[in-house]
C-alpha cells in the first residue's frame, strides 16, 4: 500500500498528468458535446448519473473500510479494559498498525494517543490516494464510453441517398450528396481520432500506476485470504472488510475499463452498416480505412503490455487463490 501511495503521489508532480486532466475537463468532458443533438444530451445525463454513483460508491467504500479497519482494535481494547485504563501493567494497548518507534505506545498514554491518531491519518491519506485517483480514472472512462456511444449513434444515423440514380443498380448518392458524405466522413474520422489519441495518452500517463495497482492486488489477494483463513473472529473482523473492499474496488475498476474494449465490435459493425454501396469510389476508400482502423481495440494498457479489464482481473483472482492454497499448505505443514 505504501508503494501504491508513493506511485500515485509522484504522479501529481508529472506535467503530463496535469495536461491530460486539463484536456479532459476542457475538451473531452461530455458537457462540451451535450448540445450537439438530443442523443448527446441523453448520453451526457446518463454518464453524469453514473459518475455521481461511482463517486459516492468509492467514497463510501473508502470511509467504511477505514472505520472498520480501526474499530476491531478499539473494541478489543474496550473488552480488555485497556481503553479506559492504558496504564495497566498486565495488558497492552492494540493498534491497527504497528511501527518501530523510540518510545512505548502500547502502555504509555501519550504514545497510545499519538500512534492511534497517526494511524487514522495515514490510513486516510493512503485510501484517499487510491480512491480519488480511481474515481478520476473511472469518470474519464465513463466519458470516453459516452463518446463512443455518440460516435456509434452518428454512424447508425448516417444519411442515406435521397434520390434514385439508377433503378437497375440501386440507390446512389448524387454528386452533391457525395461531397456532403465526404465532409461528414472526415468529421467522423476526426472525432474517432480524438478519442483514440486520448486513450493512448491515458495509457502512457496512468499505465505505470495501473501496473503497480494490479501487482498490489496480485500480492495482497493471497495474503489477505491467508489471514482470513485463520477462522478466528479477531482476524476476520480486522482483515475481512479490507479484503472485501479491495476486491470490490478491483472489480469496479476493471469492469469500467472493460467498457471501452467491449464497444470495439459495435463500432466495426456500425461502420460496415454504412451505405457504402451507394457511395462513389473515393468515399468507399475512406469507409474502408475507417473499417480497418476500427478493428484495433480501444483499450488502456498498463505499461503497454497488460490490458486493463476483466480478463486481467480474473487472472489475478485465479493466481491469488492458487498462491493462497500453496501458502496455506506450507503453513499447515509447519
Amino acid at each position: 500500500m505504501n508503494i501504491i501511495a508513493v506511485s500515485r503521489l509522484t504522479l501529481l508532480f508529472n506535467k503530463k498528468y496535469y495536461e491530460i486532466v486539463s484536456d479532459f475537463f476542457l475538451k473531452i468532458h461530455l458537457f462540451h458535446y451535450k448540445d450537439q443533438s438530443d442523443y448527446a444530451m441523453k448520453t451526457h445525463l446518463l454518464i453524469h448519473k453514473r459518475s455521481h454513483f461511482i463517486v459516492m460508491f468509492v467514497y463510501t467504500a473508502m470511509w467504511s473500510g477505514n472505520v472498520m479497519f480501526h474499530v476491531p482494535p478499539l473494541y478489543k481494547n474496550y473488552k480488555s479494559g485497556m481503553l479506559f485504563n492504558p496504564s495497566d501493567e498486565n495488558g497492552t494497548f492494540e493498534h491497527a498498525l504497528y511501527w518501530t518507534l523510540p518510545f512505548d505506545y502500547t502502555t504509555n498514554y501519550k504514545g497510545i494517543i499519538f500512534v492511534a491518531l497517526f494511524n487514522m491519518y495515514i490510513c486516510y491519506i493512503c485510501s484517499t490516494l487510491v480512491g480519488v485517483l480511481d474515481v478520476l480514472l473511472c469518470i474519464m472512462v465513463f466519458h470516453l464510453w459516452g463518446h463512443l456511444k455518440i460516435f456509434i449513434h452518428n454512424l447508425e444515423e448516417f444519411p442515406k441517398p435521397k434520390h434514385m440514380i439508377n433503378s437497375l443498380v440501386g440507390e446512389w448518392y448524387t454528386e452533391e450528396e457525395n461531397r456532403n458524405v465526404k465532409t461528414k466522413l472526415k468529421s467522423i474520422i476526426a472525432y474517432h481520432n480524438i478519442l483514440i489519441k486520448f486513450v493512448a495518452r491515458m495509457s502512457k500517463v496512468f499505465g505505470g500506476i495501473l501496473f503497480v495497482y494490479y501487482g498490489f492486488h496480485q500480492v495482497c489477494g493471497c495474503l489477505l485470504l491467508l489471514e482470513c483463513s485463520q477462522l478466528e473472529m479477531s482476524a476476520f473482523m480486522l482483515y475481512g472488510p479490507l479484503t472485501v473492499t479491495l476486491n470490490v474496488l478491483l472489480i469496479q475498476l476493471s469492469t469500467i475499463f472493460d467498457l471501452l474494449e467491449s464497444t470495439t465490435m459495435k463500432i466495426t459493425t456500425a461502420i460496415y452498416n454504412l451505405p457504402w454501396e451507394s457511395m462513389d469510389t473515393p468515399n468507399r476508400r475512406i469507409v474502408n480505412s475507417m473499417l480497418r482502423q476500427s478493428l484495433k481495440p480501444i483499450t488502456i494498457k498498463a505499461l503497454d503490455m497488460l490490458d486493463v479489464g476483466c480478463t486481467t482481473m480474473i487472472t489475478i483472482f485465479k493466481n491469488s487463490f492458487s498462491y493462497f492454497i500453496m501458502l496455506r499448505t506450507v503453513a499447515n505443514k509447519d
